[in-house]
Parts: structure tokens; C-alpha cells; sequence
């Protein structure tokens, strides 16, 4: 919440016990707690940040990047103003390129000032990739995917759902022998 800045004073009586030490609380603008990028489906990414406090925050502007270097203007979405709340904001864009694309976030107070989120990017090709291992699996089968928000379902052969979860450690060894299907659901929120 506060930047610190500290001043030491020493009077110089020669014994070194007369030192002060004043802080002055610069309040921060915004107290940033989370900014994600979550992949929806045919492009569509979904940003959402929270902030924790507020201070005279009017505004904050999405802006998009295909390079890292060059940031340009998507949308503005309303601030809080001054609050000691947790806020939780959103924005969707829908993405006509593939790639990496890189996001970040300009905080713009009442009177101009301005700052900027953490810089966050997503690699659209690399999204629907999932690799596992070891195949044949004896005990866990660890599964590698890029996007973190998929539920995994084991099927048998029949089609019937064996398991589902979310983690990418799945262990296997209460199933019988047998050949199993791995689905994977893209979780649309």
C-alpha cells in the first residue's frame, strides 16, 4: 500500500546512540493481487486482474502487443476510484492472429498519472498442444499442456467416464488392464 522513503539523522555527539529515522507513506495508486490470461476458445482470450486497493484510480486501459515492443490501445474499463476493497475486473479479445501475444494493463489516476500492471503473454498455437507420458502408462500418467484450465477424463473403451480431474498427475493404478481414452474438456467460464 505505501512506497517508504527513510531519512537518518545523526547529531554527531561522538557516542552513536543519537540516530532518528523518519518514514514518509507515499500511497501507490493501485495495489495490484492477481492479472491472468485464460485462452477461451476460437481466439478468444480473457483477461482478468484484482486490486486490493485504490487510490483516485479513474481508469485503467487494456493494451495488446504482437512483438513485446509495440502495445496498442484495445479498451478502457472503469476504476473503483479510492477503495480498500478487493476489485475484480474482465475484459474478452478476440484475437485474429496467431502466435505469442503479449497484454498489459495501464492503471490512469484522476489526474493523469499513470502505471502499469506486469506484462503477461499467450501462445495461441501452443494452446490445444498436450503431450503425456510414459504410454503404456503402469502407475501415473503426466500429462504437459499449456493451457491450465482443462478437465481430464478417463473413458473406457465403452465410452464409459472412468475418472475425471483437473490435475496433471493422474494416477492409474486402481484401473484394470485395459486401453483407455484420454479426453480432455476446455473449460469455458
Amino acid at each position: 500500500m505505501f512506497k517508504h522513503s527513510f531519512t537518518a539523522f545523526h547529531n554527531n555527539s561522538g557516542n552513536g546512540n543519537d540516530c532518528s529515522v523518519s518514514v514518509v507513506g507515499i500511497s501507490l495508486p493501485v495495489e495490484w493481487l492477481d492479472f491472468k490470461l485464460k485462452y477461451e476458445n476460437d481466439n478468444l482470450i480473457s483477461l482478468f486482474w484484482s486490486t486490493a486497493i485504490e487510490v483516485n484510480n479513474d481508469y485503467f486501459e487494456i493494451e495488446q502487443s504482437e512483438d513485446g515492443k509495440t502495445f496498442k490501445y484495445l479498451a478502457k474499463v472503469q476504476g473503483a476510484g479510492t477503495s480498500n476493497l478487493i476489485n475484480d475486473y474482465s475484459y474478452k479479445h478476440k484475437l485474429n492472429i496467431q502466435g505469442l501475444s503479449y497484454y498489459c494493463i495501464k492503471q490512469v489516476d484522476f489526474d493523469g498519472n499513470y502505471s502499469y500492471s506486469d506484462f503477461k503473454h499467450i501462445n495461441i498455437k501452443d494452446l490445444g498442444r498436450i503431450s503425456m507420458y510414459p504410454n503404456p502408462v503402469f502407475e501415473t500418467l503426466n500429462i504437459n499442456s499449456i493451457n491450465d484450465d482443462v478437465i481430464f477424463h478417463i473413458v473406457d473403451r465403452h465410452g464409459t467416464k472412468i475418472l475425471s480431474t483437473k490435475s496433471n498427475k493422474i494416477n492409474l493404478e486402481t484401473l484394470s488392464d485395459g486401453m483407455y481414452i484420454l479426453v480432455v474438456q476446455i473449460i469455458n467460464t
